[in-house]
C-alpha cells in the first residue's frame, strides 16, 4: 500500500483547521462542541462517523484495514488489495509518502502513521519530499514518483515471497502427503467394493 499526504486522523485534520480559521476570542469550549457534533453531521450526511477514520490506530491494531475503503478516494495513491492480511509482522507492505511542507495535513501525520504501524520494518518505508506542498512530489517529477513507489512495491512482494518461501514448500508438502493418503485411502475402499462385489 501508498499513501501520499495521508492524515493520521480525519478528526485531528479538522480540529487543526477549525483553530487556523476560528478567530482566537471564540472560546475553546465552542471549539470542542462543534467538534462533537460534527461525528453526527457526518454520520446524517455521510453515513460514517468521522472519528473512525483514523488510518494510525488502524495500522497500529496488527488487524484489518478497516479504513481503506473510507479513506482511499482522499488519500491512497495506490492499494494493492493482498486480502486484507493481518498486519502484525507479515503485513501489507507500507511505503509512506509525504509533501514536507504541506500545510493541508501536516507531515507529523506521516511520522505518526509510520510510527504506529505495526508492519514489520523490512516492508515499511516513508519518503519525505522537501520544498512540496500537499500532493506535490507527483508533480515534481511524475516518472521517478512512480519508479519509486513501483520499486518499493517490487523489492517488498520479492522479500515476502522469498520469506513465505519455505513455509509454502512445507504446505505442499503437507498437501502432497494428504493427497497420497486420499488416494491410498480410495485405492483401499475401491478394492473392498471389487471383493465385495465378487461374493
Amino acid at each position: 500500500m501508498a499513501t501520499d499526504c495521508a492524515f493520521a486522523r480525519l478528526d485531528d485534520v479538522i480540529r487543526g483547521k477549525l483553530r487556523q480559521r476560528v478567530p482566537s476570542w471564540v472560546p475553546e469550549i465552542v471549539l470542542e462542541t462543534a467538534m462533537k457534533c460534527t461525528p453526527i453531521f457526518s454520520e446524517m450526511l455521510y453515513g460514517y462517523d468521522m472519528s473512525q477514520v483514523n488510518p494510525e490506530e488502524s495500522v497500529s491494531l496488527g488487524g484489518r484495514f478497516p479504513f481503506l475503503i473510507r479513506v482511499a478516494p482522499f488519500s491512497f495513491v495506490a492499494c494493492l488489495r493482498v486480502g486484507f492480511a493481518q498486519v502484525k509482522n507479515h503485513s501489507l507492505p507500507l511505503f509512506i509518502i509525504h509533501s514536507e511542507d504541506d500545510e493541508l495535513i501536516p507531515v507529523e501525520h506521516a511520522y505518526r502513521i509510520f510510527n504506529n504501524a505495526s508492519t514489520a520494518e523490512v516492508d515499511k518505508e516513508m519518503w519525505i519530499i522537501p520544498d512540496t506542498n500537499h500532493i506535490g512530489g507527483y508533480f515534481v517529477d511524475q516518472k521517478y514518483y512512480s519508479d519509486r513507489i513501483s520499486n518499493f512495491l517490487e523489492r517488498s512482494f520479492a522479500e515476502r515471497e522469498r520469506r513465505e518461501l519455505p513455509k509454502l514448500k512445507e504446505l505442499q508438502k503437507t498437501t502432497a502427503e494428504e493427497a497420497a493418503a486420499l488416494d491410498a485411502t480410495i485405492q483401499m475402499i475401491e478394492k473392498e467394493a471389487a471383493t465385495t462385489d465378487a461374493e
